[in-house]
């Protein structure tokens, strides 16, 4: 049985090339002795030197699995990655909310490595005020 203090809940995309998303979470999370329970927000497509687009999941699904895996684990470590858009950031931020888990760090996703911008800036302070103002910690990268 998995301890629930080795458990972060990755909330994050997929990145085919596997240099972002849900791939490395998995993979830092196991190098620091963690297991690493997922839910996906959004498929992209992109290789190395393009971004092509992202394809959101649904609101219903994301609910659905973590009410799902709230029947076997406590969910106390979050880590949120690349939101696709308002109403998926407005659900993540109810299902913070509802559950209070110990530690939330966000990666706010806001360009793509090859600079593709991701949110309108009214999008941006919307994911502000409804999401990121609900982390334990941010971690940008430089350009953000």
């Amino acid at each position: 049985m998995i301890k629930d203090d080795n458990l972060i809940l990755s909330i994050a995309g997929h990145d085919p090339t596997g240099g972002a998303g849900i791939q490395v979470d998995a993979q830092i999370a196991n190098h620091h002795g963690k297991h690493c329970l997922s839910i996906l927000t959004c498929e992209t497509i992109q290789n190395l030197k393009s971004f092509e687009k992202i394809i959101p999941q649904e609101e219903k699904y994301i609910q659905e699995s973590f009410k799902n895996l709230l029947k076997n684990f406590s969910l106390k470590y979050f880590k949120i990655g690349l939101i696709p858009n308002i109403e998926i950031a407005s659900k993540l931020s109810r299902l913070i909310s509802s559950n209070k888990p110990e530690i939330v760090v966000i990666d706010p996703i806001l360009k793509t490595g090859t600079g593709k911008k991701l949110f309108l800036k009214k999008d941006l302070n919307s994911l502000i005020q409804k999401l990121y103002n609900k982390a334990s910690l941010l971690t940008p990268n430089i350009y953000e």
